[in-house]
């Protein structure tokens, strides 16, 4: 019988101790999901920059961007008086801190690096901003071909979609897959963006076409008949 009871008792603090910690938002915090990363830039741009609503300079860590965020960014980049002229996509915009950048550790504000894709100079960019305050504090050139942002692979199927080749094929329920980043075809322009589409079957289980849009001049430049 003293056994049983010890273990009541036992039991019964365990209980207590467990429903103090989950009430404390000290003592869970650690257990709190973390918001997973947003990289999808294919929403438009509708909010002013003077109404986004900014996190404070002196938070830096590596959690995920707002969208509030990201979109601040991307219009503060896109409408800036040097490249207003200039036909540019934003990629993507990350926390530096991710990156895990000795120089963005260093510094007293939040920042983020913001992959651009420059179609009028044909060259990636890479620009290191200032979130709250829309500032670039560096900015240079990446070589390679950065993967295609949600926006990009879209323009991609819609100018798919317009081809007088494969719109019957799409109406009667082919599936686009794919949009990848490739080299363009002999003899276009090396510099250009390139896209690779794929064209399957209804069902998946076949190849019809692969097909590589140049996103530059907005053209399909190379299909493949694969059926």
């Amino acid at each position: 019988m003293g056994r049983l009871r010890r273990l009541s008792l036992a039991l019964t603090i365990a209980i207590l101790v467990g429903a103090f910690c989950w009430g404390n938002p000290l003592l869970t915090a650690h257990a709190q999901p973390v918001p997973p990363s947003i990289t999808d830039n294919s929403e438009q741009i509708t909010i002013p920059a003077n109404q986004v609503d900014i996190m404070p300079l002196d938070i830096r860590s590596n959690m995920p961007l707002t969208r509030a965020q990201q979109l601040n960014i991307i219009n503060r980049l896109t409408f800036a008086p040097s490249r207003v002229s200039q036909r540019i996509r934003v990629l993507r915009v990350v926390n530096a801190f991710d990156e895990k950048d000795r120089e963005t550790q260093r510094l007293d504000r939040l920042t983020a690096y913001a992959i651009v894709f420059n179609y009028t100079r044909s060259i990636t960019e890479r620009f290191l901003v200032d979130v709250g305050t829309g500032e670039v504090l560096r900015e240079e050139v990446l070589l390679g071909r950065p993967q295609p942002s949600v926006e990009e692979r879209l323009e991609a199927a819609r100018i798919l979609q317009t081809s007088s080749e494969l719109r019957p094929i799409l109406e009667a329920g082919a599936v686009l897959e794919g949009g990848f980043a490739v080299a363009g075809p002999l003899g276009a322009p090396p510099t250009n963006r390139y896209i690779q589409m794929q064209v399957l079957s209804v069902d998946r289980s076949s190849m019809l076409r692969m097909v590589t849009v140049d996103l530059t001049t907005s053209t399909i430049v190379a299909t493949s008949n694969l059926s």
